[in-house]
This record gives C-alpha cells, sequence and structure tokens, in this order.
C-alpha cells in the first residue's frame, strides 16, 4: 500500500462530508441535522446521508418529533444541575 493511499479513503469523504453540508446548509437545511447523520455509521453513502437528514428533519417538524426533543431538553438540564 502507497503511503500517501492509507488515509486517501477518509480524507475523500471528509472532503465529500464537508461539500455536502455546504450545499445542504444553502438549501436551508439546519446544520446540526446534517452533523447528526455524518456522525452516524454508514455514512459513506451521500445519498443515503441527504435522505436521512430529511427524514430527520420530517420526522422533528411532527409533534413527536418536537416532545422528543422537549423531553430531550428537560433530561439533560436535570442531568447538568
Amino acid at each position: 500500500v502507497l503511503p500517501f493511499a492509507e488515509n486517501l479513503q477518509a480524507d475523500l469523504l471528509a472532503f465529500f462530508h464537508d461539500r455536502l453540508k455546504v450545499q445542504l446548509r444553502e438549501q436551508g437545511v439546519r446544520h446540526d441535522l446534517v452533523d447528526a447523520v455524518i456522525g452516524m455509521e454508514g455514512s459513506s453513502d451521500l445519498l443515503l446521508v441527504v435522505r436521512r437528514v430529511e427524514a430527520l428533519g420530517a420526522f422533528l417538524a411532527t409533534e413527536d418529533g418536537k416532545n422528543l426533543v422537549a423531553g430531550y431538553n428537560r433530561a439533560a438540564n436535570i442531568l447538568k444541575a
């Protein structure tokens, strides 16, 4: 294996993730949704990343999604105290 090729795949994926983040932000997607999905395992499939961001955004816009975020925030605040 060539010395420069060892990290090539990881470097390329990081580059594509950065470009995808910029593209999605320009489309109005929340940055925290993109970061959450890219942080998941299996984020090397960029089309799947986009679909997951769309699905997460759609879920969080529902009443159940809002309740989930509110519950998480309450639990985080309790743990801080």
